[in-house]
This record gives structure tokens, sequence and C-alpha cells, in this order.
């Protein structure tokens, strides 16, 4: 098997081990007191623009979900730049090398989109594409939204070039690390989507008549702000389970 002769990684390992994972968690993740209330406390700053959005400026939900949408496609194109042009890693290659699967995303991402501007009562009307992109990018900017995303894309840039040095010195196999927090949003995610569904088929009625005057934008705001605590739970969570057993007092399973 030939391999790399400047990481010493052999060219066709395309896998993880279950101990580079583990590697990897231990290494990014905190779950002490300090990170906890830090990362409450930054939540609760995110969360108070999203609200001062709904009540200052009467954004819709679709708002809402577009830093969780850009978040995911930037995932796709600056993981694509890094192991084109920065990481020489065949494992790192093989997951973030797929330049089929971001073109998919992102067409899709833009048609979706594009589909909820274009419908108006219950008509399509395409000639309002255009006009509703122009639209949506003043409301992101007078609402203020636009500077956060733009914040949240050059810190996952700076943690993830930081990350390439470090690898450089290091060696071996190159784990994005950066987007573990990411990772842990998406769990939260199809978690929440489960439960919902879940609870919405037993106590549906009910639900309804409670969020009869909820607005549809506060709804989202509600989930995504369950999300972030389901992500922050099961990220504590793994990184204690982690540290167990690399300390070798995991329970018996």
């Amino acid at each position: 098997m030939s391999q790399d002769s400047r990481r010493g990684v052999p060219l066709t390992e395309d896998l993880y081990t279950d101990e580079q994972y583990d590697q990897a968690f231990a290494q990014t993740l905190r779950s002490d007191l300090g990170h906890i209330v830090t990362r409450v406390v930054t939540l609760g700053v995110v969360f108070w623009i999203m609200g001062r959005a709904i009540l200052v400026h009467d954004v819709s939900a679709g708002f809402l979900l577009l830093p969780l949408a850009v978040e995911l496609l930037s995932i796709f194109w600056i993981g694509l730049f890094m192991s084109w042009f920065l990481v020489d890693c065949p494992a790192f290659a093989a997951t973030a090398r797929k330049p089929g699967v971001t073109l998919f995303w992102t067409i899709l991402t833009v048609i979706i989109i594009s589909m909820v501007i274009a419908v108006d009562d219950d008509t399509v009307r395409f000639d309002r594409v255009l006009p509703g992109w122009v639209e949506g990018w003043q409301i992101m900017v007078d609402t203020g939204l636009v500077w956060a995303l733009l914040a949240e894309q050059l810190a996952l840039v700076y943690s993830s070039v930081s990350e390439i040095f470090r690898w450089r010195k290091t060696g071996g196999v190159f784990i994005w690390t950066s987007i573990m927090d990411s990772a842990l949003r998406i769990t939260g995610l199809i978690l929440g989507l489960t439960l919902g569904f879940f609870v919405f088929g037993i106590l549906g009625e009910l639900i309804q008549a409670l969020l009869e005057d909820y607005s549809p934008a506060w709804m989202v705001f509600s989930f995504l702000l369950c999300v972030e605590i389901i992500a922050l739970v099961i990220g504590v969570k793994v990184h204690q389970e982690v540290l167990r057993e690399q300390a070798g007092t995991a329970p018996d399973r």
C-alpha cells in the first residue's frame, strides 16, 4: 500500500477510525462549567438579535432559517476548497472533495428560496424572483442579520485555518473539527423535528389551539432555540463520555 511521503497516511485510506474521532472530540469539545456558561450567554445574545429582528423589523420565518442554510452550504464549499488546495489528506479528501454533492445542495437551496419568493396568493409569479432576492438582501442589511452571517463565516474560516496549521505540524489524518458544532446542531435539528412530529401527532389539536395566535416567525425562533439547547446538551454529554473512555473509566455497556 503506497503512502503519502510527507504524512505517512495510506493513499487508499478513506475512512476515519473510532479512535481518531474520539481524539478529535476530546480535543475540540468542552464540557466544563465555564464553557457552558459562555455558550449560554452567546446563545442569549444571538437569540436576542433574532427576537429584536422579529419585533422591530417583523422579519418572516424564512429569514430566521437562512443562517442555518448558509452555514450548511459554506461547510460544503469551504471543505471542497480545503480538500483541493490546502489539505492533502486522502481521508479528508474522500469526505470533503465532492463537487457534485456541493452543487446539488447549492442549486436545490437556490431553487427552494426562489420558489418561496415566486409564490404569491397561491399563484406562481416568476417575475417576483429577482426583485425578491434584491429585497431579501436589503432586509438582511437593514436588520443586521448579514453581519451575523459574515461573522459566522469568518469564525469558521479562522478556526479552519488554525486547524490546518496545527495539522501540518502534527501530521496524521486531518479531521475537520471546526464543523463539529455544526454537526451537533444538525443532530439537534433532526432530533427536534423527530420529537416535534411525534408530539404533534399525539397532541396536534391542543398544540394548534395553543399556537393559534403564535406567528410562524416566533415558532421558528422557538424551534431553533430548542435545537441549540439540544446541541449543547449532546456536545457536553459526548465530550464527557469520550473523556471517561480515554481515562478507562467508561461504564460497561
